[in-house]
């Protein structure tokens, strides 16, 4: 048992407090998962990679990745059975990127803003999580007269039973105190963004990049994603010089227009910077003996190869960090190895293991990728 267990009830899950009965966990950084992904593919002539480490070569598409080569791999031939077999070339292939299973689309949060005081909480957070717990009271209450005599001494004992939880993680809170590994940042240090939503395209990539590090920093979660884009997207590249026009209609299915294509390449660069960007950050930040890219397993991906051919049977993958004992710098080219060795979720299941999440099966794989 560590600091990290739940008791559950209801559909409410309530933290357990720290317990100096119980052994402490590892002095380690925990391991971290990033996804950055970028709609519309990729033009497949500049998406390459060969060599390894600092010497790796890598193609034009990936051009802002070139001095970060022994930080990241490059993964040829994923793809997931039912983005290829679907007959929808956005809308089923897109939602499950990360699943592999049937469409099941979840809302995000685009706004800079609400991320950041989900992250740092404010007083209405406490207020709604002190509100949750007065109500799982009040109803447990309610069954009072509703059960048998033996039954009411259980859900006494389970009222006070939450109570007892209730105080000490307020004690938990007021001593500070956390077994094992603590993170470096307990206080945020970038201001709250601005209420409205961010107008300028590159600016609001980097907030919501920046809140991701800001998170793994201080240890409010271990898991981020971020789509920069859309798929259908119509986000228009006017603010990169030389770029006119949307990123599907205009850019992506371009019809092989030597200048649309040039435009398309500065979209796909653009998109890398991105990842380039947290990949960066993150190796610039010290957690004792190692970094936070250290510490950390990243994936920059689109659910599609040829964008402009709608291209599902594979996907452009790079994945980042060395957390969870990840061994970056490497050209792993898994397409003619056949359709159940390159399959999205053999790779989720590898970085679920390193994760401590050990599952037999996931999506459509029962295999691991071990050489990454």
């Amino acid at each position: 048992m560590h600091r990290r267990q739940f008791l559950r009830n209801s559909g409410i899950a309530l933290a357990m407090p720290w317990l100096e009965s119980l052994p402490a966990a590892t002095t380690e950084p925990p391991t971290r998962f990033g996804l950055v992904y970028f709609s519309n593919g990729v033009e497949p002539a500049h998406w390459w990679a060969k060599g390894s480490g600092a010497s790796m070569e890598v193609g034009p598409g990936l051009a802002p990745m070139q001095p970060l080569t022994e930080h990241f791999s490059f993964l040829r031939g994923l793809y997931n059975q039912k983005a290829a077999e679907t007959s929808s070339p956005h809308l089923g292939a897109m939602p499950n990127l990360l699943s592999g299973a049937e469409v099941r689309p979840a809302t995000k949060e685009i706004y800079p803003a609400r991320v950041f005081d989900r992250l740092v909480g404010n007083d209405q957070d406490r207020e709604l999580d002190r509100s949750i717990l007065d109500t799982l009271l009040d109803q447990a209450h309610s069954l009072h007269s509703q059960v048998s005599y033996s039954d009411r001494a259980k859900l006494e004992e389970y009222l006070e039973s939450i109570r007892d939880i209730e105080r000490r993680i307020d004690l938990a809170t007021k001593q500070e105190r956390l077994e094992g590994w603590r993170p470096f940042l307990a206080e945020p240090n970038m201001e709250r963004p601005a209420s409205e939503l961010p107008q300028e395209i590159p600016e609001h990539m980097r907030l919501m990049l920046d809140l991701i590090v800001l998170a793994f920093r201080m240890d409010k979660t271990r898991i981020a994603t971020l789509m920069l884009n859309n798929d259908l997207s119509q986000m228009n590249f006017g603010f990169l010089d030389g770029v006119e026009g949307a990123l599907h209609l205009d850019l992506t299915h371009n019809g092989k227009d030597p200048e649309l294509e040039a435009m398309y390449l500065r979209t796909n660069q653009f998109h890398l910077e991105q990842f380039a960007y947290l990949v960066r950050r993150l190796s610039e930040i010290d957690e004792g003996e190692k970094s936070l890219l250290d510490s950390s397993m990243l994936i920059g991906c689109s659910n599609l190869l040829d964008g402009d051919q709608h291209q599902a049977d594979e996907m452009p993958f790079l994945l980042a960090g060395r957390g969870g004992g990840l061994r970056p710098g490497q050209v792993l080219d898994y397409l003619s190895a056949g359709d159940d060795n390159r399959r999205a979720c053999s790779l989720y299941l590898s970085l679920m293991d390193r994760m401590g999440v050990r599952l037999d099966r996931f999506g459509d794989s029962r295999r691991r990728l071990d050489e990454i």
